[in-house]
């Protein structure tokens, strides 16, 4: 790795790493499992063509990387394809869905969305992780994704959206409008604009705040190179923990306010990573896979 030291932004360049491109095929995996509780992996040794059936509807993989649901929206008597999907990343993986009306879902790393296998005016998806929609414009197809925090409306509109378990909800228009409702707020957003929903002292409201975004960041989780510019440093050690399989003990221990402008690419080695925690001030002790920013407590015998 080479490093460059700049006061606003520290490049870390691997090898031949082009921030153009995008993920090779090595790093795209997932599991699917059906409205019959079947469970089918895939991961980049997994063949091109058809996966499975389900009623009439056909779920093929026409090429690494990339699901693709294919069918009708007639429903039959007795046809159970009204049901959901579950499609899932693990650490270090992506995968993308190309839905029956053209739309796609790009998943990013420890990720899970629940899918119905059809639908006709409206589709509603429930997001755990991180995704980035990108919804076919005339399509007639209102979506709805919800998290743990809100709900979003968009048609026609290029949106990443970010909520793992014991996070805020982020959601970021790349491209076109959406609706965003907290279970007290909501907004109208445009190209450029971020809402984030979160709680304050864990109360049951949810607060909504809109600010501008760099979109060109916030979705380079799926290029070579990932991009964080003023970023907490929270965030970009949870986004290292769920790309290199680690489990983060303690992130409060992270102090609140911190921040890091850095470029690193996908496949920085894991020592690469702790040497930039430690660059950035952080203390911390790893076991196993488990990183802990926090001493443990000292346990004090007996006199």
């Amino acid at each position: 790795a080479k490093h460059t030291n700049k006061p606003a932004q520290q490049e870390i360049y691997c090898g031949e790493t082009n921030q153009a491109e995008g993920l090779p095929a090595s790093r795209f995996g997932c599991t699917i499992t059906l409205a019959d509780k079947r469970k089918i992996i895939l991961d980049s040794s997994s063949s091109t063509g058809e996966i499975a059936r389900q009623g009439s509807i056909v779920i093929l993989q026409p090429e690494r990387g990339v699901i693709a649901y294919k069918g009708t929206d007639t429903i039959s008597p007795g046809d159970t394809t009204s049901l959901y999907n579950i499609i899932q990343t693990t650490a270090g993986q992506q995968y993308q869905i190309k839905l029956m009306d053209g739309s796609t879902v790009r998943l990013n790393a420890s990720s899970a969305i629940k899918i119905p296998v059809r639908f006709k005016k409206s589709l509603s998806l429930l997001l755990t992780g991180e995704a980035l929609f990108d919804i076919v414009p005339d399509s007639g197809k209102l979506f709805y994704v919800r998290t743990q925090h809100a709900e979003l409306f968009m048609a026609d509109a290029n949106v990443n959206v970010k909520s793992y378990p014991g996070s805020n909800t982020v959601a970021t228009v790349i491209s076109g409008k959406i609706i965003i409702k907290s279970n007290t707020d909501s907004a109208k957003l445009s190209e450029g604009e971020q809402a984030i929903v979160y709680t304050l002292n864990n109360r049951k409201d949810y607060t909504l705040s809109v600010r501008k975004a760099r979109t060109a960041d916030v979705v380079s989780w799926k290029s070579q190179i990932r991009v964080y510019s003023d970023a907490y440093m929270r965030e970009f050690v949870s986004d290292m923990g769920r790309w290199y399989h680690l489990k983060i003990v303690s992130l409060a221990c992270v102090p609140a306010n911190a921040r890091i402008s850095i470029s690193i690419c996908y496949n920085a080695s894991l020592e690469t990573v702790f040497q930039i925690f430690r660059d950035k001030g952080l203390v911390f002790k790893r076991e196993g896979n488990n990183i802990r920013f926090c001493a443990p407590p000292v346990k004090v015998g007996r006199s």
